[in-house]
């Protein structure tokens, strides 16, 4: 299988909403991965591929948020089980649709800092 990313995908954990375009609810998530070419995020409900996002990542030491459009590429159901209950979501993979490449570059900025002052075990 080839591999089709032009960007390196880092482990990284960022406080985001999103809403699905053009009057969706918002939903706090927290990223899983990032990439300067999308992320993926564990969401309460699945999405559609091809569904339009717009993503509002926060980024630590950032002023401002990073507002991005994005659209999904991938909605992979699971299902939590735990003393407290069943718990339903999607893991969400996205790709950016108009992100600037000064942010691209801020936003893998953090991410390299994010995994070296949270090694992995």
């Amino acid at each position: 299988m080839e591999e089709r990313r032009k960007f390196v995908r880092v482990k990284a954990r960022f406080d985001m909403t999103y809403a699905v375009v053009p009057d969706g609810a918002t939903h706090q998530v927290v990223t899983q991965n990032v990439s300067g070419g999308g992320l993926c995020f564990l969401a309460p409900e699945t999405l559609a591929v091809g569904t339009r996002l717009r993503t509002v990542i926060t980024l630590p030491g950032c002023a401002q948020p990073m507002a991005v459009t994005a659209t999904v590429l991938r909605s992979d159901p699971f299902e939590l089980v735990s003393k407290a209950g069943r718990q339903q979501g999607a893991e969400i993979a996205v790709r950016f649709l108009d992100i600037a490449s000064h942010d691209r570059e801020v936003l893998m900025q953090q991410a390299l800092l994010h995994i070296r002052s949270h090694p992995s075990p």
